[in-house]
């Protein structure tokens, strides 16, 4: 019987310590996501300035030219 509840005990402890690496796991992806995030946003907003700015100076241009 102190076999059967060794070995359950055992295995409870095996299953506890899986579920916190899981959850360390997913804690680390859902801080990788909001980083890329961050990091799409932060390019895409660069992007959209710099598309802004060549058509400024697109524009200038035709009217310098006009």
């Amino acid at each position: 019987m102190n076999t059967i509840k060794t070995s359950i005990v055992g295995d409870l402890a095996a299953i506890q310590q899986a579920q916190y690496k899981a959850d360390d796991r997913l804690r680390d992806l859902e801080d990788l996501i909001i980083r890329r995030r961050e990091s799409c946003r932060l390019d895409l907003w660069r992007s959209l300035v710099s598309l802004k700015w060549i058509y400024r100076y697109d524009t200038l241009d035709v009217l310098d030219h006009a």
